[in-house]
């Protein structure tokens, strides 16, 4: 099996609303080294369940999996509530994105389906951004240290107590890209929906899903790479099999063909392809699949070859090395793509 063709069966099961069985060839190893990349692992897990074919210790694995992205997200959920209540109170109206969304809107068919690093949350305006920065700041959040370039985000705010992450944003994707997403609209159409002892706003459904696409496209670039990101096709998935799912589907790709054809073409007919029955994959996003797949695995190598060195300094030597800010988002980028 090719590291395109795990790509190809990762992507049918997560979006497809009838799942074919594994290939009786099927490399497991490479599967779950892709769907650990791609952080949809827990996903794969539940979309799997019950099939016969999926090897007992494989399946023991993605159990596993799913079980502890659920307690985990259980946690999540918890603490964007109490966020939330806290922004309530203050006066403040944020908009989730993103993985937050997804949980807000209760469209999530098992809690535990969608990994997630952080919560991301939209502020309205540069004011509020701000006092729910200084709030948050009072409750034990502690933020990173700010961009060194303009950004449409503050950087990662942490609390150990509540073991979350949260990102406040200014803006829902960077400036380079605002053309993609039409702020406003995504603003004046957002619905309110309960969470905890308060209500929120999320996108509707087809900006969740217009909001997901254009972040795997730009931030990821995977217009770049000519394909979409499994975790985009996951979120897709989510979206299309909920009533109605289809049309908003179809209206959040026509929107985003209508600001960006180049970026977004691939996107539409690369969907279409892994909802149907597994075929032959288009050799243009074979050879680009099997391209990438090399290099991720040299940059594997490269930090395969660093961290022994790096472990082997003194605790005074660590913390000296860890002071560039270059080298920490040189290291935080392979351990992201590898």
């Amino acid at each position: 099996m090719r590291p395109s063709e795990a790509y190809g069966w990762i992507a049918h099961w997560l979006i497809a609303e009838h799942p074919c069985p594994p290939p009786p060839d099927c490399d497991w190893n490479l599967v779950m080294a892709a769907a650990s990349h791609h952080l949809v692992t827990p996903a794969l897990a539940f979309r799997l369940q019950g099939q016969e074919r999926v090897p007992q210790e494989t399946a023991d694995y993605l159990d596993a999996v799913l079980y502890l992205n659920r307690e985990r997200n259980a946690q999540l959920a918890d603490g964007l509530a109490l966020v939330c209540d806290w922004f309530a109170q203050a006066g403040l109206d944020p908009l989730l994105i993103k993985g937050a969304s997804l949980v807000a809107s209760g469209c999530l068919p098992d809690p535990g389906v969608r990994m997630m690093g952080d919560l991301d949350v939209v502020l309205p305006d540069e004011a509020q951004l701000q006092a729910a920065r200084a709030l948050m700041e009072q409750r034990g959040f502690r933020f990173a240290p700010a961009p060194r370039r303009p950004s449409h985000q503050l950087g990662m705010a942490t609390h150990d107590e509540l073991a979350l992450g949260v990102e406040l944003h200014r803006r829902m994707i960077s400036p380079a890209y605002a053309h993609a997403l039409g702020e406003p609209d995504i603003w004046a159409r957002s619905e309110c929906v309960p969470l905890g002892s308060c209500m929120v706003r999320v996108p509707m459904a087809q900006h969740r899903m217009a909001i997901a696409i254009a972040h795997g496209q730009m931030h990821d670039r995977g217009h770049v790479f000519g394909h979409i990101g499994l975790r985009s096709l996951q979120d897709i998935g989510l979206h299309l099999r909920l009533p109605d799912g289809e049309s908003a589907y179809r209206a959040a790709i026509d929107d985003l063909l209508s600001r960006d054809q180049q970026v977004f073409a691939p996107a539409g007919p690369m969907v279409d392809w892994a909802r149907g029955p597994p075929g032959a994959m288009p050799p243009a996003l074979r050879g680009a699949l099997d391209d990438r797949w090399a290099r991720w695995r040299k940059a594997g190598m490269r930090l395969a070859q660093t961290l022994p060195a790096f472990f082997r300094l003194s605790a005074a030597q660590q913390r000296e090395a860890l002071q560039p800010q270059r080298w920490r988002d040189r290291m935080g980028y392979h351990f992201r793509r590898w």
